[in-house]
C-alpha cells in the first residue's frame, strides 16, 4: 500500500467519523425535538384542566355570591321582622 492510498484512507475514515458524528448529533437532537413536543403537549392537556377548572370554580362562586346575597337578605328581613314585633306588642 502506498503513502498516498493509505492517506486516501485516513481521508476517507476522516470523514466517515465526521457524517457519523453529524448522524449522531442529528439523532440526538430529533429526540430532544421529540421530547419537548411531547413536554408541549403535556403541559396544553394541563391548561385546558385548568381553564375547565376555573370556569367550573368561576361558576360556584357566582353561585355562592348569590347564596351570600339571599342570607345577608334574610338576615336582614329577620331583624325587621324582630323589631317590629317588638314594637307591636
Amino acid at each position: 500500500m502506498s503513502c498516498a492510498s493509505f492517506q486516501a484512507s485516513a481521508a476517507d475514515i476522516s470523514a466517515m467519523s465526521e457524517n457519523i458524528d453529524t448522524r449522531i448529533e442529528n439523532l440526538q437532537q430529533q429526540q430532544e425535538i421529540e421530547g419537548l413536543k411531547s413536554e408541549v403537549k403535556d403541559l396544553q392537556e394541563k391548561l385546558e384542566t385548568l381553564k375547565v377548572k376555573r370556569a367550573q370554580d368561576k361558576v360556584k362562586l357566582m353561585e355562592f355570591e348569590k347564596a351570600k346575597i339571599q342570607l345577608q337578605q334574610v338576615i336582614i328581613f329577620v331583624c325587621l321582622y324582630s323589631s317590629a314585633s317588638e314594637l307591636s306588642h
